[in-house]
């Protein structure tokens, strides 16, 4: 070799203390046992919580690393001091420490894969082979010796004529050329110092293999290089661990940050509905009155069916906001969700019209789910007609079910360790942007020109989600395809939560009875007062729950019904029901409602009317429950 080559030999050396030397092994050992003990520890600090497995495996690495770095440091002093070592104990250690070195390595490597490419699948994959091979070699290892102590001198011949020396970095570099390969297909940044440190471990694995051939003059040269790779590579991991930690801290707080806004739009748009549903029971209350009197003018009759039509219309997207702010009682019961998408399919082939095909592929295996099917009805509707308004043209719209295991590898929305159904909804559209797709479910969000969008399809399909306890994924590209998943957890239990309402039966003749209304807003208050005495009943109307209780107190006859209103000023209907309840345990109740979100606990077994309600629907359930009284 030349005196240039030698030197520069000597000086990519000196890390590990020159060549030539006994402490040449001691060194890099002792300084890669104090990184890896030192990365260990500060990011044991960093990587508080919930760990998902990415940080464990980086953990688990790192402190593997740190311990077998530290046991070669103390088997390399305890030659250079020529400490005697019993055979067994030495080959016992020497076992150990290759399957802490090459384990380290794999582990770091399969954090590195789910890095970059975020598939669990390939990892779990890659790191099964690479731990088994690692076993094997470990055993193969010890072949030898035991087949010959065992007096088979024909096996022992066979598993010594393998060089173990050279069948273990052989096996390192293959499964390191592999991860790196892997690794350099993606297109993230974070794959430059991953690279980086991948390069310096499988170099390490290639100076081993031609260090350890038979006759090697090089072993004196390159041993102490090889040595030190891996101290080269520290910086690298060191730099990517602390970018995935800042990564994710800016997800988590980018993620509550998200929260909180959903949470504080929710509230808004919990008040708007129950103001503006006050405000639509009086439109419609008032336009059904007016279209009852027996003397009305026909040209009348046409506008009072516009009005009410656009009040029921104003409903509906009221109901969206109820059901974005968690507002409504939902009734929940095993649903098969093949059998939902199977009914709406007819309605939305007629609502995409003939430019785009609508196509569904149903997984019969899928399992039922705890759902409020109008819930589910809606999350469909909503994203078919979101996917119809992305295609410009032709195009196709896919409605797909499939059942997921628990660690199901097709998942897009995370692990979540218990059997899902997954509904996704694809379209051939115009796609989404990245920086628009974090914003997507935010109520009253949209991309749409002003008067074509209310920006609550997606914050309501995000609301249904949650409610079902699921999980919601968006997948796009620009100018190719838009996909949404959903996942549902299967339905183990019966329905948790059910909103309670009369059964529908022959309604009897008024007879009189007394009711007592609670309603704080005047106009709703005046229009239901008017309304049931004009039917024949005895009404007590209150402005709010405290004047409701002050009536009941001074009024010395029987009352048959309490009609409350859920939120009131001074005291809700359900505490002046309480009241009530009291002292008349037996006085049948009907709570008219326009947003309950804002009582602790909705009494889902008690009858609710939602507003806007119809004059018919008010006079039914007034006289069922009467009737059910009556008859109890």
């Amino acid at each position: 070799m030349t005196d240039t080559g030698s030197l520069i030999l000597d000086t990519l050396a000196l890390l590990g203390g020159g060549r030539g030397t006994p402490l040449n092994q001691v060194t890099p050992h002792l300084l890669g046992a104090i990184f890896w003990g030192i990365l260990r520890f500060c990011f044991a600090l960093l990587y508080t919580g919930p760990r998902n497995n990415t940080d464990s495996l980086l953990l688990t690495s790192f402190l593997i690393l740190f311990v077998t770095e530290a046991s070669m440091t103390i088997n390399s002093l305890l030659h250079v001091t020529d400490t005697f070592v019993p055979e067994l104990i030495a080959t016992l250690w020497s076992a150990l420490e290759y399957i802490g070195a090459t384990g380290g390595r794999v582990l770091l490597s399969a954090a590195f894969l789910q890095i970059v490419l975020g598939q669990r699948d390939l990892t779990t994959r890659y790191l099964k082979v690479s731990l088994g091979l690692i076993a094997l070699i470990s055993l193969y290892d010890q072949a030898a010796p035991v087949f010959s102590d065992l007096g088979l001198k024909g096996a022992a011949s066979f598993f010594s004529s393998i060089h173990i020396a050279l069948l273990s970095p052989l096996t390192m570099t293959v499964l390191l050329g592999f991860a790196i390969a892997r690794i350099l297909s993606s297109l993230r940044k974070i794959r430059w110092p991953i690279l980086m440190a991948m390069c310096c471990f499988f170099l390490e694995s290639v100076l081993s293999i031609v260090i350890n051939q038979p006759d090697s003059n090089l072993s004196p040269i390159l041993a102490p290089i090889r040595g030190n790779l891996h101290l080269w590579a520290i910086p690298f991991v060191a730099y990517v661990a602390l970018r995935v930690r800042h990564v994710e801290g800016q997800r988590l707080e980018h993620g509550i940050q998200s929260n909180e806004r959903l949470e504080a739009l929710g509230q808004l748009s919990s008040g708007i509905a129950h103001d503006f549903n006050n405000h639509l029971q009086i439109i419609l209350g008032y336009t059904e009155l007016a279209k009852s009197t027996g003397n009305l003018d026909s040209k009348l009759q046409l506008p009072l069916n516009r009005i009410e039509e656009a009040a029921e219309s104003a409903g509906a997207l009221v109901n969206q906001l109820l059901a974005f702010s968690r507002g409504q009682p939902p009734k929940f019961e095993p649903v098969n969700l093949n059998e939902v998408v199977t009914r709406l399919m007819p309605m939305l082939s007629r609502l995409l019209g003939p430019d785009i095909r609508l196509m569904h592929d149903l997984d019969l295996d899928t399992k039922k789910i705890l759902a409020n099917i109008p819930m589910i009805e809606q999350i469909i509707i909503n994203l078919v007609v979101n996917a119809k308004d992305a295609i410009e043209g032709n195009g196709a719209i896919a409605i797909q079910s499939r059942s997921l295991s628990q660690h199901d590898p097709s998942s897009h929305t995370g692990e979540a360790g218990y059997e899902r159904t997954q509904l996704l909804v694809g379209d051939t559209g115009l796609g989404i942007d990245e920086k628009t797709i974090h914003r997507v479910f935010e109520p009253f969000f949209t991309t749409k020109p002003v008067g074509e969008g209310t920006g609550l399809g997606l914050a309501t399909v995000y609301s249904a989600v949650q409610k079902h306890n699921g999980t919601v994924f968006i997948k796009s590209e620009i100018g190719k395809f838009t996909r949404v998943y959903i996942e549902f957890p299967v339905c183990e239990q019966p329905a948790l939560f059910h909103e309670t309402t009369p059964a529908m039966h022959t309604l009897s003749a008024v007879r009189g009875e007394t009711i007592l209304l609670a309603e704080d807003e005047t106009s709703i208050r005046d229009l239901a007062s008017t309304l049931l005495q004009d039917a024949g009943y005895n009404v007590l109307a209150a402005q709010d729950g405290q004047h409701a209780i002050d009536i009941m107190r001074d009024y010395n006859a029987p009352i048959d019904l309490c009609l409350f209103d859920v939120t009131m000023p001074v005291l809700n209907g359900y505490d002046t029901y309480d009241c009530v309840a009291a002292h008349h345990p037996d006085t049948p109740v009907l709570f008219i409602t326009g947003n309950t979100s804002r009582v602790a606990h909705v009494r889902n077994h008690l009858p609710h009317l939602q507003k806007p309600f119809s004059n018919y629907d008010l006079f039914r359930l007034v006289r069922q429950l009467l009737d059910e009284a009556a008859t109890a």
